[in-house]
């Protein structure tokens, strides 16, 4: 198989505290060519915490990610999905569940914690899907326009409490879908890809995350 790979390039950015000097947060890439299809990995740690600002941060983080690729990968004028045949984005990507307020009235911290685990009991995903920030930040283009996250068809993956086998979730951190993936193809080429399974790992209990 590796006669058929060839023009590997990676690197990485840091996003983290003092100007990405630390890296605690950021993300990595590699761009790979197999026969005459290009394909490129990005993994990230982004921004943590719920709210607009941190939400923005996130924001911010990916665009940092993707600007700093083209400093040691693909070419210099070009976006970083535009280039390869097939993108995948993915890690914790540290986006959160926002639960809109019911008639006008804010819930309290307490209620949204009560309401999202209500949903979670019923497995009524597509109404967590519907408070998912990743989603609408996509869906509004202000984040990775063109990608497609892929549907997470099972329970959120974060926060839970560590040393669980079933989702327990941390009562300081509202249920959210922070462990993801998406993937972006040139125009024409989506077809080509065939989606197998996305789903998460509730037996794996050594974080507070099941990703």
């Amino acid at each position: 198989l590796e006669t058929r790979i060839h023009g590997v390039e990676s690197g990485a950015e840091n996003t983290g505290f003092l100007g990405g000097t630390i890296a605690n947060k950021g993300g990595q890439a590699v761009k790979l060519v197999v026969d005459n299809t290009s394909l490129c990995f990005v993994s990230s740690h982004l921004a943590p915490h719920e709210g607009r600002k941190n939400c923005d941060a996130r924001n911010a983080n990916v665009s940092s990610i993707m600007e700093g690729s083209l400093n040691w990968m693909g070419k210099k004028d070009m976006d970083l999905g535009s280039q390869y045949h097939h993108c995948f984005w993915m890690g914790d990507m540290n986006y959160r569940s926002e639960v809109p307020s019911e008639d006008g009235a804010e819930m309290s911290k307490e209620e949204r914690h009560e309401h999202v685990r209500s949903l979670i009991a019923q497995k009524d995903w597509p109404t967590l899907h519907a408070y998912d920030e990743l989603s609408r930040e996509v869906a509004e283009n202000r984040v990775l326009c063109d990608w497609t996250p892929l549907p997470c068809d099972f329970a959120p993956t974060f926060k839970v409490e560590r040393d669980q086998t079933m989702e327990k979730y941390n009562p300081k951190r509202l249920p959210s879908y922070t462990d993801r993936m998406l993937v972006r193809s040139m125009p024409g080429y989506r077809d080509s890809l065939a989606h197998a399974e996305f789903t998460s790992c509730p037996e794996f209990t050594s974080s507070d995350h099941k990703p």
